[in-house]
């Protein structure tokens, strides 16, 4: 593998086709698939989806996740669970899984807290648990990719943000452009990777909804359900994982969109969105 660049970004394969694996983290926002294959095309490279239990750190596979504000994460895995397994009210459930995270036990019979579903595991940590125990490592195919923290601070190429999807794009696109012009091409970025330019922004090429992954959920009482100050300090207290890997997350898109826009000369954080990732970078638990 080639050294690390001066930019400080982690290296390429030589050559240009360089496969990039995505791997999902559940209700991070499974429609954007699409998204990262579109954008790997654009530069001629090769993208895969990488699978629980089939997972393959490979240094010819350079790593792209995404994680998601904690708040909606956590109402975004009870929408999903009352689409599958049936519904408990949502501060309910959210105090359920609090009682069985503070007793540190599997399941609490007694209290019969088995009955409570959670689709995809329990809301706890759920992003750190899902990056770290999801993945299937094996030591002969590449060195372990270490904890959620390390994965976002170090092991992948870029960690997008979903309520930030369109800016995560536009960086991923920046830094394989300043890698592309470094190697004497001459590449190009796509339409609405400037934010200053609020015409072509919205004309971005981005998904935006899963009707496709058959989540058609209920969200007319959405706002209402993340306004209760004893649930939201409920989740504070099963996600602080989730919520640290987030603010470096946010951290680290804020770096590199820095980087991009000194080599390109674009904006890709304006208005709204900077203070949105300026204030998750700061460990902020704001709503977007």
């Amino acid at each position: 593998m080639a050294e690390a660049n001066s930019l400080g970004l982690p290296p390429l394969i030589s050559g240009g086709n360089t496969t990039f694996a995505w791997y999902h983290v559940e209700k991070t926002g499974l429609q954007f698939r699409q998204d990262w294959n579109s954008a790997c095309d654009w530069h001629n490279r090769s993208f895969l989806q990488l699978y629980p239990g089939k997972y393959r750190y490979q240094h010819m596979r350079l790593l792209l996740i995404v994680v998601r504000q904690p708040y909606l994460h956590t109402r975004s895995v009870w929408h999903h669970t009352c689409l599958t397994a049936g519904c408990v009210p949502f501060a309910e459930w959210v105090e359920a899984f609090a009682e069985r995270f503070r007793m540190n036990k599997s399941y609490i019979r007694k209290q019969g807290l088995t009955r409570i579903p959670s689709w995809g595991g329990p809301p706890i940590n759920y992003q750190s648990r899902y990056l770290e125990h999801k993945l299937h490592r094996q030591s002969h195919f590449a060195p372990d990719p270490g904890e959620a923290h390390h994965m976002v601070n170090r092991s992948a190429y870029l960690t997008g943000i979903t309520e930030l999807m369109h800016e995560s794009l536009c960086i991923f696109h920046g830094l394989l452009w300043i890698e592309e012009t470094n190697s004497g091409r001459a590449p190009t970025l796509p339409t609405g990777c400037d934010c200053r330019d609020a015409q072509a922004w919205n004309l971005f090429s981005i998904s935006h909804d899963d009707s496709g992954n058959s989540h058609h959920v209920n969200h007319s009482a959405d706002a209402s359900l993340l306004t209760n100050e004893q649930t939201l300090a409920t989740i504070d207290e099963m996600t602080e994982r989730d919520r640290k890997i987030f603010a470096l997350a946010a951290q680290q898109l804020l770096t590199k969109a820095h980087t991009v826009e000194t080599y390109t000369g674009v904006r890709i954080f304006c208005g709204k969105s900077k203070d949105l990732a300026e204030d998750w970078a700061r460990g902020s638990k704001r709503l977007p």
